[in-house]
């Protein structure tokens, strides 16, 4: 039987070799695995942020849609008042000026000439969103026309009914009390003297001012009204995208 010559040195510089070479493949084993379950980990965290965040987006604009709807009611409301008030005007600048006799239909054409559309906005959804985060309406047009609407729409509304107000209190108010003495406000105006009302040589003039702001008023409405339907489009169409 041949005998074999067996190098313990040579023996164990293999045996480190492959140890070291055993070590690195764990190790990078390890490593790789180490990496695998962070990556795992932060994505799984980011789908759980995005679908949160998704979750609240939803909840915001489904609150700001319910509020908009509340301004659509509201801004139809103050169109046909306003409308009203305009015919109003026009029958009573045709009857003054014909100076034809008082009837009970003058009481009440006079009672809708004299009154102004009140509008209180319904904004809770926008001002939550404002108070939390408005970049979290991730879609940048939607949030704009949002932003817009509440913004810019809102405050050019509220001016353009505070000028017909002013001028319902500042001229208006005074000119009811000295001339009708039954008042009921959009339904009754019962004049204290007709003829007095008949020999005024201003009270047209007047009338035609106030059908002037009240116009203003009606076109900006109108815009409103557009723009109102329009973002409730807009938000139904990403909440669709979003459930």
């Amino acid at each position: 039987m041949a005998k074999v010559n067996i190098n313990y040195h040579e023996y164990q510089r293999t045996m480190s070799k492959s140890k070291l070479s055993l070590n690195w493949k764990y190790a990078l084993g390890e490593i790789t695995l180490i990496f695998m379950g962070i990556s795992l980990a932060v994505a799984f965290d980011n789908f759980n942020q995005q679908r949160n965040k998704n979750e609240s987006q939803v909840l915001i604009l489904e609150e700001i849609r319910t509020d908009l709807n509340e301004d659509t009611i509201l801004i139809n409301d103050a169109i046909k008042a306003t409308n009203r008030l305009m015919n109003s005007v026009d029958y009573l600048e045709n009857v003054l000026a014909s100076k034809k006799p008082y009837t009970d239909t003058i009481s009440k054409v006079l009672a809708q000439a004299l009154r102004f559309p009140r509008i209180s906005f319904i904004s809770a959804g926008y001002q939550t969103l404002k108070s939390t985060d408005i970049t979290l309406i991730e879609n940048q047009s939607l949030r704009r026309k949002t932003v817009e609407y509440y913004e810019f729409m809102h405050p050019k509304v509220v001016e353009q009914m505070g000028d017909v107000e002013f001028e319902f209190k500042t001229y208006w108010t005074p000119w009811i009390l000295e001339n009708i003495i039954e008042f009921r406000y959009g339904s009754v105006a019962v004049p204290i003297d007709y003829q007095v009302l008949l020999d005024d040589p201003l009270l047209i003039r007047n009338f035609k001012i106030s059908k002037d702001n009240n116009t203003g008023l009606y076109f900006g409405l109108l815009d409103a009204q557009r723009k109102v339907n329009l973002l409730i489009v807009d938000i139904e169409r990403e909440l669709e995208k979003l459930k």
